[in-house]
């Protein structure tokens, strides 16, 4: 019985379906959570345990890792599609090769931009108008955080495989078990080293560590004769293939968005390390509202794909209009509560008044009109769900990359202020939401109609 009450769980065929949705959301969103955790806790520590110019270089980089990360995020969606089919059709022996090129990629690829972001570390720093002051300390921490990468992809397309089989309890538990050795490691090390920068860093490869051998043991504790061996660790090329085909186009819009990130901090570093401080305290604050509508989208995205396999197109676009409202609300709920709560928020990150009043400015111009970002996430996720992921991406790229870097050009250095460059985010959130939308009803118009020929015939 318990294992037909997992199953119709994962079946989001049936039941009701905010129910279904929001279920599916909460568990990912507390895998976001526990992620964010990470990154957090340096800024956290940073800011009140060694100062502001410490937390400034570590925010002065934290965009370039960022970068990396979300692009191999995308491609592990890629590995994530390609295991899944594998094991709901029963080929356990390319369920196997597809577990292992899984990890080899991870391992290679984690070494590999190990390589280059050491490289292009002092290349990043200036391409981004770092402080000549905070630029030492900033690449003296990120060339050392870069040896947590390999650690960080493994850990990402590894649990990803877990998740992909059914398992998305271990990954929770392994990214818990990380998080709270950050945490721990954080406070011994930036209280016991001489060097503050040195002690995040290696706090970090060591949780990092933690969660990325965790998972991997889970695999090859795998039941059933896929689970995870020496011998199938390489990258197959027909595996391979297939799943770069599916994550390199969700990779390069994760990308494409940090990078309009990195464009948007080089403005920010103009304006000093009290400022840059803010942001960075702030991208971990608008972590509030955005991981919730990231993950009912995700949630969406997996609702919209299994009901439109099962020919339930009715449902389909009952399940849209739910997502949406139930991510609307709750995003106005949020944005409600910290907006109030603004001083203290920000103040979890920073005891500096002066960084405290510009983060709280900040938040005051974007989260009254965060809600806009529900459309561009909820819409584009359906539409990937249904299967049209290219123009989604087309729609995040010019709008989110393209227009938001020319309203940032165009007006900071008429109005050079920070708050100038923070209210390009709205707007190219409702240009970006804007042509969702149309594309959206434009295609759903098609597909309905489709639906009613089908019938017909």
């Amino acid at each position: 019985m318990q294992k037909k009450e997992i199953n119709d769980n994962r079946d989001m065929t049936k039941g009701p379906i905010l129910k279904k949705i929001a279920t599916f959301a909460f568990l990912l969103l507390m895998a976001s959570l526990v992620q964010e955790l990470y990154a957090a806790v340096d800024v956290m520590f940073a800011g009140r345990f060694i100062d502001t110019a410490a937390q400034a270089a570590i925010g002065a980089g934290s965009l370039l890792t960022s970068l990396i990360i979300n692009f191999f995020s995308g491609v592990g969606v890629g590995s994530g599609v390609v295991i899944a089919s594998l094991k709901g059709s029963g080929e356990h022996d390319k369920l196997e090769k597809a577990i292992g090129s899984t990890v080899a990629l991870s391992v290679f690829g984690g070494i590999v931009l190990t390589a280059v972001g050491i490289l292009v570390t002092p290349l990043y720093l200036k391409a981004v108008n770092t402080p000549g002051e905070l630029a030492p300390l900033a690449a003296w921490y990120l060339r050392l955080y870069f040896l947590s990468l390999v650690f960080i992809v493994t850990y990402n397309l590894a649990g990803g495989v877990l998740r992909a089989l059914g398992d998305s309890v271990f990954p929770l538990i392994a990214q818990l078990i990380g998080g709270l050795m950050h945490v721990a490691l954080d406070y011994i090390f930036v209280r016991s080293f001489s060097d503050g920068i040195v002690a995040v860093a290696a706090s970090a490869f060591i949780s990092f560590g933690t969660a990325a051998l965790l998972v991997l043991i889970k695999l090859t504790k795998l039941e059933g004769d896929y689970a995870l061996k020496l011998s199938s660790i390489a990258l197959h090329k027909d595996i391979l293939g297939r799943t770069l085909s599916i994550g390199i186009p969700s990779g390069l819009q994760s990308l494409m968005i940090t990078l309009s990130n990195v464009i948007a901090q080089s403005f920010i570093n103009r304006f000093g390390q009290d400022t840059i401080a803010a942001f960075t305290a702030y991208f971990k604050v608008e972590c509030i509202l955005y991981l919730p509508i990231v993950a009912f989208g995700q949630a969406l995205m997996t609702f919209v794909g299994q009901n439109d396999g099962a020919g339930d197109k009715q449902r389909v676009r009952k399940g849209v209009r739910a997502a949406l409202v139930a991510s609307l609300a709750v995003t106005a709920v949020f944005a409600v509560i910290t907006l109030l709560n603004g001083h203290a928020v920000f103040s979890v990150f920073n005891e500096d008044e002066n960084v405290i009043a510009i983060g709280t400015e900040l938040i005051g111009i974007t989260f009254p009109l965060y809600w806009i970002y529900c459309f561009l996430q909820l819409f584009g996720d359906a539409l990937r769900g249904l299967g049209e992921a290219k123009a989604p991406m087309v729609i995040v790229m010019v709008n989110i990359c393209l227009i938001r870097t020319f309203i940032i050009s165009f007006f900071e250095p008429r109005f050079p202020f920070a708050r100038t460059v923070v209210t390009a985010y709205p707007v190219s959130w409702l240009t970006t939401s804007v042509c969702m939308c149309v594309f959206y009803f434009f295609f759903m118009r098609k597909y309905m109609k489709e639906d009613r020929l089908g019938e017909r015939n």
